[in-house]
């Protein structure tokens, strides 16, 4: 089962997995992959060609650019962007938005 809210805009070629939640307001990107147990929150922005791991959840109102890899059960929070060329661990809490080029393994 994959749960999905109004006003919802999907490009051509996603991909939603069961037990997604796509919640009111969300665009994403074509190509984009959205795995089992996902959570994507309101209003938030899916770039082109991203993938968004298994248990992974988007808080709201965030900006993920194109050709991003959102690493398994990692939790971005409200109001973030995370630029071009950025690389998160698995597990990761993203609590400030990151710009071209950052790396970070912050966990909590």
């Amino acid at each position: 089962m994959v749960r999905i809210l109004e006003d919802v805009n999907f490009r051509d070629g996603v991909q939603i997995m069961a037990l997604a939640v796509i919640q009111t307001g969300v665009v994403v990107g074509a190509n984009t992959e959205i795995n089992m147990g996902a959570i994507v929150d309101d209003d938030c922005i899916i770039g082109n060609n991203s993938w968004l791991s298994p248990g992974m959840t988007i808080c709201g109102n965030e900006r993920i650019s194109s050709g991003k890899y959102i690493g398994a059960r990692l939790v971005v929070t409200q109001d973030v962007f995370i630029g071009p060329g950025v690389i998160v661990g698995v597990s990761s809490v993203i609590k400030e938005s990151m710009q071209r080029g950052s790396t970070t393994t912050q966990h909590g």
